[in-house]
């Protein structure tokens, strides 16, 4: 997934690294066809600028998290920051996968 900006100035860029991936999953996977990434479907997203120099991590966690399960088209606007990071900092934690999610839940009792 990249913005539509960086797609028409890092598309080789972006070439060379699905590339060193793909042999990375083969060197891991013995059941990993060479080249396979290579044919994934790729598509842009349209973002807006981040409004300061400190929000880029946010950004990109949630629109990673945003496409997880579907690609979107749109990145939707981010309001407050502070609640952006909240709401992921929540979501993580209490993620079904976290190992530490139970004694979470216990501390909040």
């Amino acid at each position: 997934m990249e913005t539509n900006a960086a797609a028409d100035v890092h598309h080789l860029t972006l070439i060379k690294l699905c590339y060193a991936m793909d042999r990375f999953f083969g060197s891991v996977d013995s059941r990993w066809e060479a080249g396979q990434i290579l044919t994934w479907p790729r598509s842009s997203m349209h973002m807006n600028q981040q409004p300061d120099t400190r929000s880029c991590g946010v950004l990109m966690l949630i629109s990673i998290k945003m496409n997880a399960d579907r690609f979107v088209e749109t990145m939707q606007q981010m309001g407050n920051m502070v609640e952006e990071r909240k709401w992921l900092l929540s979501e993580d934690v209490m993620c079904d996968f976290n190992e530490a999610r139970d004694s979470v839940k216990d501390m909040l009792k």
